[in-house]
């Protein structure tokens, strides 16, 4: 998976695999400032995010304000070499052409990251 600084931004992508379906998420930002993993819907349309059951809403704060989002477990994310099975994303309505989420610390921080900003890249510390 490609990284690369574009804009001020440290963009990515992750693969995300929901109810049997898989797609790759470009244009994903890489945010130690966000605690959470947010992924635009606009982005996923084609795994059919909606409410079940054990979803929650939640509320977060940033920039924009409080927003809210819905908070669900998937069957799979892939980044940069590191499986998360199970894991917890959250999902909100933002409209944006070009960025289609935040890679948060829930996710860098599971898979034990090494941020190299001199060289733009990243590694989960079990491969150093």
């Amino acid at each position: 998976m490609e990284i690369k600084l574009d804009g001020g931004l440290v963009l990515c992508s992750l693969t995300l695999q929901h109810h049997g379906k898989q797609q790759i998420i470009n244009n994903m930002v890489l945010d130690t400032g966000s605690s959470e993993t947010l992924i635009y819907r606009h982005a996923v349309e084609d795994l059919d995010i909606h409410l079940e059951d054990e979803d929650e809403f939640v509320f977060m704060r940033g920039i924009g304000g409080r927003e809210t989002s819905l908070r669900k477990q998937v069957d799979k994310v892939e980044f940069i070499g590191f499986t998360a099975q199970g894991f917890r994303v959250d999902f909100t309505d933002v409209d944006d052409n070009y960025i289609n989420g935040l890679v948060g610390l829930d996710l860098l921080t599971a898979g034990h990251f090494i941020i190299n900003l001199d060289t733009i890249t990243l590694v989960p510390a079990a491969h150093t």
